[in-house]
């Protein structure tokens, strides 16, 4: 359950959260507001794409997210296999170079990259040996089987997992707002 706090969405859901309600649009408005605030006063911001020198909260989920230990032990479970996974796959440098051909030529970025291991490679054959993952997997539950679900698992885009943490502590900040509903205390 993610409740982006972005002008539109918060229409579209009206007053109730998936299951969670609150007592009145004041009570949304002012959690909404706090928990806006807080992320630009705890540095959870993200460039704003119109505006060249300024920022805004990053999207994040209103509430905390309901995730049951067992389907968060299941995550870790996977994390070796994938991880190691993707370890193979990046020493294999034939299948690499095929597999990111056409999009190198098509995707600057790509192309970049693909730069960066070539000269790697040509410069220096112990640094071409040399590998270092940083890794994040998302998962959702799937609510209808109550089974984990990997949605990506980015090896490049690893910059918000920092946040989590971040996150954790608005929701808790939230929760000791007078004006909190009881569903939000942090003992629920």
């Amino acid at each position: 359950m993610m409740i982006l706090m972005r002008r539109g969405w918060r229409r579209k859901l009206g007053r109730r959260y998936f299951g969670y309600s609150l007592e009145s649009d004041r009570q949304r408005e002012e959690l909404t507001s706090d928990a806006m605030l807080w992320c630009v006063q705890h540095g959870v911001v993200v460039r704003t794409p119109d505006l060249e020198h300024a920022t805004q909260h990053a999207p994040v989920s209103m509430l905390p997210t309901p995730f049951s230990r067992e389907r968060f032990q299941d995550a870790l479970r996977l994390a070796q296999p994938f991880n190691e996974l993707v370890h193979l796959i990046s020493q294999d440098q034939d299948f690499i170079l095929n597999s990111l051909e056409a999009t190198a030529k098509g995707d600057d970025f790509t192309g970049r990259l693909v730069d960066i291991f070539n000269t790697v490679r040509a410069e220096d054959a112990s640094a071409a040996n040399t590998s270092l993952g940083a890794l994040r997997s998302d998962y959702m539950v799937d609510t209808r089987t109550n089974s984990l679900r990997q949605i990506e698992l980015n090896t490049v885009s690893s910059s918000f997992h920092a946040l989590g943490s971040r996150i954790s502590e608005m929701h808790r900040n939230l929760s000791t707002r007078p004006n909190a509903p009881d569903w939000l205390r942090s003992d629920r």
